[in-house]
């Protein structure tokens, strides 16, 4: 009723419109498939920030109102991205989350707002502070291209709020960072028994010491250049680690291998898709449920299958990545090292 009746007051004179109601979710909602070129004149339906804020959601809170409906009476302009949120509700790492973290032990070592930017710097960041010629005050992280406006972290992250929070620190207040979320523990399921003291070679090895550098990584093992660096990496733990399973569970270790697996599959493919057409073929009125039920298991093994193929895929593709990833990584750790040792020995000749 209320899609309709938003559809008549907004579109009707003008514009055809399909209303959809979603029942089998928790939260009724409608979706509005619009044809935007007129009935009337052929003109195009355009929709800006004016259009939504003020005329569609305008009259779909007041059509709301009118029916005893809850309403969002203070929205937020700006909400999170469906990737983040994803992440995030699964417990997995994002840049942003990471970029939060940092700025929360920042705050965590410094006494005024200005040792807080110099602090920021330190770290690798870039600063843009608000002034004449910049709008709002934004900052690149380390190994990243595009900035990032603080006010667009989250809560807790605004200029006047990180003011507050190091205040409040130096004051001797202890409060709970905004990025302080549970963490999801990661557990490796099943008994390794029966390959201890194997050797990885080839791909299981290069992935092994990748998830490993990782693991160094969240434990602070690393100097701090090496985990700016591998920050966008982290994201894609649970996609390595799947990948390293894969190689893992089925012994493969060069390219070749991978290769000839690949293949395999896609042969066993081309013989379901026969088979599957075979029975299409055959398919009668008397057998026609028969039919279905075979191709379905059919199916199913195809898209188990393609799963496959297209992680082999992945796996080549990935490989060389994590491959310059990593010798960069150790590069980085290794000139650290060698700081470290130089300014040991510098310490020690005094």
């Amino acid at each position: 009723k209320c899609g309709l009746e938003l559809a008549e007051r907004l579109f009707a004179d003008k514009y055809e419109v399909v209303v959809a109601t979603h029942l089998d979710h928790k939260h009724l909602h409608n979706h509005l498939l619009i044809n935007a070129v007129s009935y009337v004149d052929g003109s195009k339906y355009r929709n800006n920030f004016k259009d939504y804020f003020i005329d569609i959601r305008g009259i779909s809170d007041a059509i709301c109102r009118e029916n005893c409906l809850s309403v969002i009476e203070h929205p937020q302009r700006r909400g999170m991205h469906y990737g983040e949120w994803l992440a995030l509700k699964e417990g997995r790492p994002t840049i942003r989350g990471s970029i939060r973290r940092d700025i929360d032990e920042i705050i965590k070592c410094s006494y005024t707002m200005e040792q807080f930017w110099q602090n920021l710097k330190k770290r690798g960041f870039v600063v843009h502070r608000k002034g004449p010629n910049i709008k709002y005050t934004s900052i690149i992280a380390p190994n990243a291209k595009r900035p990032m406006r603080l006010d667009n972290l989250g809560e807790g992250y605004s200029e006047a709020e990180i003011l507050e929070r190091i205040i409040a620190t130096r004051n001797g207040i202890i409060t709970a960072a905004p990025s302080e979320i549970p963490k999801k523990q990661y557990k490796f399921r099943g008994s390794l028994k029966n390959v201890k003291g194997k050797k990885l070679k080839g791909f299981m090895a290069l992935y092994f010491h990748y998830l490993y550098l990782f693991k160094k990584i969240q434990r602070k093992q690393t100097p701090q250049r090496v985990s700016f660096f591998m920050r966008e990496e982290m994201i894609k733990f649970d996609r390595y680690q799947k990948q390293f399973k894969f190689l893992f569970s089925h012994d493969i270790e060069t390219g070749e291998q991978l290769q000839k697996y690949q293949q395999s599959r896609e042969a066993e493919i081309d013989i379901l898709i026969t088979q599957r057409k075979k029975l299409y073929d055959e398919r009668t009125d008397e057998n026609c449920d028969e039919v279905k039920e075979k191709a379905k298991a059919i199916n199913t093994e195809l898209n188990e299958l393609r799963k496959e193929i297209r992680m082999c895929k992945a796996i080549f593709k990935d490989s060389y990545k994590i491959a310059e990833k990593k010798r960069q990584a150790m590069a980085l750790q290794e000139q650290a090292d060698k700081e470290l040792m130089k300014d040991e020995h510098k310490r020690r000749s005094r």
